[in-house]
């Protein structure tokens, strides 16, 4: 009833899928459930939240750096993909309830359209990427031109496609936990 077909349907449908009956099929989906969670139980409990953070001895400065643009800037735009850009959104909002105007994008064709209306001389554009290798990412990055917009990215590690490509790079050094179905737990926090 739930399905809204006929059960003479549902049997059609099992044995095209090379089943004999459904009773088979729920007993084998069931058991591929089961394998499937216990992989990915088994992955999450390798994860460690105690890691400790490893940052470059010029850190401070870095940040002391990024805070003097962000206080100059008339626009502060955040960048990111994926879980980076839900790290993109929440800087923007930091930044936004801290009175600095900053706009994020998890669509990274967007700030490639960037016009001269938004973007001047005084604006940022931060990238968010673990890898640092995000293609789009590193494409904005070589593309947006350097007398519109100082940028920076926060990536990683600092030997990267988009660290080489902004005027200032922080890095933050985590283990990347990546496991099956591109699953990422690596941290930016």
């Amino acid at each position: 009833d739930a399905t809204h077909v006929s059960p003479s349907t549902i049997i059609r449908f099992v044995k095209r899928v090379g089943y004999d009956s459904f009773t088979e099929l729920k007993l084998d989906v069931h058991k591929k459930l089961v394998r499937d969670a216990s992989i990915i139980t088994s992955n999450l409990s390798q994860l460690s939240y105690k890691e400790p953070l490893v940052f470059e001895s010029d850190f401070e400065d870095k940040i002391d750096k990024l805070v003097g643009r962000i206080a100059q800037a008339d626009v502060t735009f955040c960048v990111g993909i994926g879980s980076s850009g839900i790290m993109a959104e929440y800087f923007s909002r930091l930044l936004n309830s801290l009175g600095h105007l900053s706009l994020y994008y998890q669509d990274a064709g967007l700030p490639y359209y960037l016009g001269k209306d938004l973007s001047n001389e005084t604006s940022n554009l931060i990238f968010f990427s673990t890898s640092g290798e995000t293609r789009e990412l590193v494409t904005i990055a070589q593309t947006i031109e350097p007398h519109f917009t100082y940028t920076i990215s926060i990536t990683n590690n600092s030997m990267n496609s988009l660290a080489s490509e902004t005027d200032l790079n922080i890095a933050y050094y985590v283990t990347l936990d990546r496991f099956i179905f591109n699953v990422d737990f690596t941290s930016q926090i």
